[in-house]
């Protein structure tokens, strides 16, 4: 039937931080930016294909954590 087959969920939490400086007359900001930031498993949905040999099987996973930095320059 319609949706019998559930996929498991996700669970993610994202966090950034900035600060700016002041110099003379420009500022400048830097921002850090982390994604999935407690690594939590996040796995995709199983195989639906009933002729694939990998029917009912997780094969796929989101990344793990990831994080970005910037700096900025305004003036």
């Amino acid at each position: 039937g319609r949706n019998t087959v559930r996929g498991p969920g996700t669970q993610q939490i994202n966090m950034s931080l900035s600060k700016r400086f002041p110099i003379n007359r420009a500022r400048v900001e830097f921002r850090a930016e982390i994604y999935n930031l407690l690594n939590h498993n996040n796995f995709g949905n199983p195989d639906l294909n009933i002729s694939n040999v990998t029917v009912g099987t997780i094969t796929t996973a989101d990344d793990g954590r990831v994080a970005q930095f910037g700096l900025r320059l305004a003036w």
